[in-house]
């Protein structure tokens, strides 16, 4: 006997999938660099002297 049926698992991966898409089609492209930003500063070079 199986500690799950079939069905469970079908119904698993097309959440999953349901979930990834939302996800990803409501993120952007700048998202990332936005976050990044927000958490690291900006690397600036110090003057020649």
């Amino acid at each position: 006997m199986a500690p799950f049926k079939p069905d469970f698992y079908r119904m698993f991966a097309v959440g999953f999938v349901a979930g990834a898409l939302f996800v990803f089609s409501t993120m952007d492209t700048g998202m990332g660099e936005r976050i990044a930003n927000g958490v690291v500063p900006v690397a600036e070079a110090q003057a020649a002297q």
